[in-house]
């Protein structure tokens, strides 16, 4: 049985989450390095803006409503793709506005 280290896992993870390839004319190409970085603050804000949902919602949601509203949460956030087989893996642009959406209204 062959051993799988995390490391591979979450580089695969990180290649989701490049920003859009939007270069300006006549600018230099960009390093691995700063699209590593990129792909790192990317995933911070995402991380970041599901923080603050989850802590909105902490509290006043059990496990079963939870359950009931993740769905449609997730419908209501993933990126436009193709449906079907075809759009599976395919690459859309996640908006956090979206996420942001889903945070709690008190008061």
């Amino acid at each position: 049985m062959g051993i799988h280290r995390p490391e591979a896992a979450r580089n695969y993870l990180l290649r989701s989450f490049a920003s859009p390839a939007v270069v300006p004319a006549g600018s230099p190409k960009k390093t691995v390095t700063a699209i590593d970085a990129e792909k790192q603050e990317n995933l911070g804000r995402l991380l970041g803006a599901l923080r603050i949902v989850v802590e909105s919602w902490a509290g006043a949601l059990n496990k079963n409503e939870l359950d009931k509203r993740a769905w449609n949460w997730y419908v209501a956030v993933r990126p436009d793709v193709q449906s079907g087989p075809s759009g599976w893996g395919a690459r859309g642009e996640l908006k956090l506005s979206k996420i942001l959406d889903l945070k709690r209204n008190v008061g």
